[in-house]
């Protein structure tokens, strides 16, 4: 928050609700919602040239054909060219939008209620609080992203184990015919894993796309920012998003949260998520999720001690965030089979929990394909 221009006064009071939003409890934030970036389809259309192969028509920039990319800077690049092309039509909307709301929808009690109001005259809708803070616009998906600009980086420029043309290929036939090339993008590394091969590129991803996304502005003038909550929203956002470069095959959920590793892609164990997520700067970035699975005996006996000491790691490497599921694989699975027998089981889905038996088959399964952590 104080990167974002508020006082320390302010910035001390702040908040955090829904999932991991930051508020000023008395401010003018009144969190004006720019709705979710679904960052793999614009890493998809830069590998598309900006056009939409089914539609046959330009629907994004007209970035350069990736086979003639030379390096993954240019997939980086044209990456990051798409992201600004689709966040300033959305930002167009939603300004237009918030605009017909303060003509149309005045909030006068709850503006009486915020600090400032009475004393400027003015509705909530016509002033924000003034910093940096500003409209949140959801992020969804940088870990796809990163993985795979990490696996053609590997794969096609360093290794040359495979040419853009034939990933190209592979990723619009969803891999059907091509698992020979997909195991190698599945295998190249992987954020999550402490290696900085992966990790760089994946902190460069964030700290871009915040920077892409803050050349957007709101209505008042003050830059868009980046909310890393997420909800559950990857689930059904991947179902829209075409076979991507890290191995994922067309329809499949996205990664659950911003500072969350692939699912399964972790192999490293717990700690080695921490360092991985310790790269990403947090404070010049956006908000962040990080969600882990453990196995129930991570917490009994004297693991207790390890845990402990696990999550005093995670506040020495000033991580911004961290939630658990504590249970086994073979309990999901028995819930989702028997969903009478497990009417209260509980599990953590994003910023907010559920009982799981509520949850849809997809979002169960998104669950249950999180790595199983343990110490052992």
């Amino acid at each position: 928050l104080e990167g974002w221009d508020v006082p320390l006064e302010d910035a001390r009071d702040y908040s955090v609700t829904g999932c991991v939003y930051l508020e000023i409890p008395g401010k003018n934030m009144v969190r004006r919602a720019y709705g979710a970036m679904v960052l793999p389809l614009a890493l998809w259309y830069a590998l598309n040239k900006g056009r939409h192969p089914w539609a046959d028509e330009q629907a994004g920039a007209a970035t350069p054909d990736p086979r003639t990319f030379k390096s993954a800077d240019d997939l980086m690049d044209a990456y990051l060219e798409q992201c600004n092309y689709f966040f300033q039509k959305h930002v167009k909307i939603e300004n237009t939008c918030q605009s017909l709301y303060e003509q149309y929808l005045p909030r006068p009690y709850y503006s009486a209620l915020i600090d400032g109001c009475i004393d400027q005259g003015k509705d909530c809708r016509k002033w924000i609080y003034p910093s940096k803070v500003s409209d949140f616009c959801v992020i969804l998906g940088p870990t796809n992203v990163a993985d795979s600009i990490t696996a053609i980086k590997k794969v096609v420029f360093d290794d040359e184990s495979a040419s853009m043309d034939t990933v190209l290929k592979a990723m619009e036939a969803d891999w059907q015919g091509y698992e020979d090339v997909r195991q190698l993008l599945l295998n190249a590394p992987k954020y999550g894993n402490d290696d900085d091969y992966a990790d760089t590129v994946a902190a460069e991803v964030h700290q871009k796309t915040a920077e892409v996304l803050a050349m957007s502005k709101n209505r008042f003038g003050y830059p868009l920012r980046g909310d890393g909550s997420g909800i559950s929203a990857t689930y059904g956002a991947g179902a829209a998003v075409p076979a991507t470069p890290d191995g994922r095959k067309a329809g499949d959920p996205l990664v659950d949260a911003t500072l969350s590793p692939g699912f399964g892609a972790d192999r490293n164990g717990p700690t080695a998520v921490l360092n991985s997520a310790a790269k990403i700067d947090t404070k010049q970035t956006y908000n962040h999720l990080l969600n882990q699975k453990f196995h129930p005996s991570s917490l009994e006996g004297d693991m207790e001690e390890v845990f402990i000491g696990y999550l005093r790691s995670w506040g020495n490497l000033d991580i911004s965030q961290i939630q658990f599921n504590v249970v086994d694989r073979e309990t999901l699975l028995a819930a989702q089979a028997n969903p009478e027998d497990y009417s209260d089981l509980l599990v953590r889905v994003a910023g907010y929990s559920a009982y799981f038996t509520d949850l849809s088959k997809g979002l169960q399964d998104s669950i249950i394909n999180r790595s199983e952590m343990s110490f052992k």
